[in-house]
């Protein structure tokens, strides 16, 4: 036994797969376009009312996360010996 678990890969290899006719890397991304393409064709443009509800709330997190930072920020200056 080698103690790897069964299909498992070995990080010295660095071979490539075959899997249904589609070239296929140890971290099983394609290297042809043409796996894509039916993705690619069901992807559409997102309406505007999509797209704006979608940076809204991308846009609220980036100002909850900021927010998190700075009450961070404030109270390590409050605690003796952490400020800056």
């Amino acid at each position: 036994m080698s103690g790897r678990a069964p299909g498992s890969l070995d990080r010295g290899r660095c071979e490539r797969q075959k899997r249904s006719g589609v070239e296929i890397a140890p971290m099983d991304v394609p290297f042809e376009l043409s796996a894509y393409t039916r993705v690619l064709k069901l992807a559409s443009t997102p309406s505007w009312q999509e797209f704006s509800q979608i940076a809204k709330i991308a846009g609220a997190g980036v100002l909850v996360v900021g927010l998190l930072g700075f009450l961070i920020f404030l109270v390590m200056g409050v605690v003796p010996g952490t400020g800056v």
